[in-house]
């Protein structure tokens, strides 16, 4: 190998987490458990997800859960621990908290967000698609955490808004900070000469980015079809784990999975 490889800056998984930790860790100063990042996790249960897009769905938030690159990103700097809670949605007024507002401390508690994520049935009357009103009970959750450095709603669905307020008519912010809102929208790609119901992946995607997307930071990822959803979410805590500064050594979209 030449010299130019030998010097080859760091820029892999250990690198990043290494700073990570010592980006958190040195945030969270003298207050050894420092809340760094507050993450609620909304997934669509609306009427278009049906009933194995839903296991398909919440076993990939399972998955992503048990991943060692996110337990890594959660886990590593245990100074300074994040906050999960996890909700479903639908219609306006159809929201349901799964996970309440969970400390993570260790392997022990993701283990028991997953479980508590698997139990959770269908519900059985579905409504329409609330976008914005997922949005809204989102942020009505965040303000519980506001001592937390990181406010961060994660919102994954298949459909655009059709009931309730639109995304951008809700207000985003806790107590003058901005709250980082990252979108996962599901779908499948564009099919020449086929007409549907269902907006396309190209065009579902746009449409988060333009809607849904919003504060410091914030990205859409993209899961092509709901069989693919625990890779895409994978990828999706992974990137918004890191702090700011780890960040910036991460791609601005990454390839649909």
């Amino acid at each position: 190998m030449g010299e130019h490889g030998k010097h080859r800056p760091l820029v892999g998984k250990a690198a990043r987490r290494a700073l990570a930790a010592a980006f958190w860790l040195a945030a969270a100063g003298a207050a050894p458990a420092a809340c760094r990042q507050a993450l609620a996790i909304g997934m669509d249960v609306s009427r278009s997800v049906d009933r194995h897009e839903y296991a398909l769905q919440v076993g990939g938030l399972a998955q992503a859960l048990a991943d060692a690159g996110v337990r890594a990103a959660i886990l590593d700097a245990p100074g300074a621990p994040v906050a999960i809670a996890v909700f479903d949605w639908s219609s306006e007024g159809d929201q349901r908290l799964i996970v309440p507002w969970t400390v993570v401390t260790g392997p022990a508690v993701l283990d028991d967000i997953a479980g508590r994520v698997l139990a959770m049935p269908k519900p059985a009357d579905a409504g329409m698609t609330g976008v914005g009103a997922a949005v809204r009970f989102g942020m009505g959750l965040l303000t519980q955490q506001r001592a937390c450095a990181r406010l961060t709603l994660d919102l994954s669905g298949d459909g655009m808004n059709n009931s309730g307020p639109m995304p951008d008519q809700v207000e985003t912010s806790v107590a003058g900070r901005a709250v980082t809102v990252n979108g996962l929208a599901v779908g499948s790609p564009r099919a020449a000469g086929t007409v549907s119901l269902d907006p396309d992946l190209e065009s579902l995607t746009a449409w988060y980015e333009a809607e849904v997307m919003r504060g410091p930071g914030s990205f859409v990822e993209r899961a092509v079809t709901y069989s693919n959803f625990a890779s895409a979410m994978r990828r999706k805590l992974e990137r918004e784990l890191q702090p700011p500064l780890a960040r910036l050594a991460l791609p601005r979209r990454t390839a649909p999975g």
